[in-house]
């Protein structure tokens, strides 16, 4: 399956082909088979303070108390994540945003490799639980993106290289959502839904479209 050629086109048409990687087979998801997300970025005590005070001095201040804070999320990924959300407003508004979306990749090996390099291992009781499973895009939004333009900053207590590197971040993260690509691109997906439509497999075929699926589920009423 190939990619759009235009990165950072917003399509809300449901695309299946997608993979997405999961750190193990039990996955939430709801009854429809929709993968629940984890918005694990926003609940976090350091990225709210972040958020809200995104310049060079209070980044400083936060450097310097950043033993108050849980190891996970970093300030550093705190702070690239809180400019990339502030130019995806001014940039792509109507993609996905990163701090609530899912994410897939254009193959099953692009969506294991990916999740070897940033999910931990995990094992059960058949070993190791690291899988890529076929998804849908359903009838949310989608947009693919150079993953490798997403990029950290050093933050510390110098207030003027805190100044510098937040001005960095905010020109690679408009070129991110602007749809450009990097020497060596991974392209990830961002959406906002993902169905693990294979859930539905029948002897007599693939279920339908999202939309229609849903309508006979729910009598004829959906609601995207």
């Amino acid at each position: 399956m190939s990619l759009p050629t235009d990165l950072g086109r917003v399509s809300t048409n449901e695309r299946r082909g997608f993979y997405w990687a999961c750190p193990r087979f039990d996955f939430p998801r709801t009854v429809d088979a929709l993968v629940t997300p984890f918005d694990w970025m926003t609940s976090a005590g350091l990225y709210s303070e972040v958020a809200s005070s995104l310049d060079p001095k209070s980044l400083t201040s936060m450097a310097r108390r950043q033993h108050e804070f849980e190891p996970a999320p970093s300030l550093e990924k705190c702070v690239a994540e809180a400019v990339y959300e502030t130019v995806r407003l001014s940039v792509l508004s109507n993609a996905p945003s990163r701090l609530h979306c899912l994410w897939a990749a254009k193959d099953a090996a692009a969506a294991i490799d990916f999740a070897l390099k940033h999910y931990p291992i995990t094992f059960g009781e058949n070993g190791m639980g690291q899988g890529a499973v076929p998804v849908s895009t359903a009838d949310g939004r989608w947009v693919v993106l150079d993953m490798n333009l997403f990029r950290l900053a050093a933050i510390g207590e110098d207030v003027t290289a805190n100044e510098e590197a937040l001005s960095k971040l905010e020109v690679t993260a408009r070129s991110y959502w602007s749809g450009e690509e990097s020497e060596a691109p991974f392209h990830e997906v961002l959406c906002d839904k993902l169905w693990v439509w294979t859930t539905f497999l029948t002897p007599a075929g693939s279920p339908p479209p999202f939309a229609e699926f849903m309508k006979k589920r729910t009598g004829g009423v959906h609601e995207s």
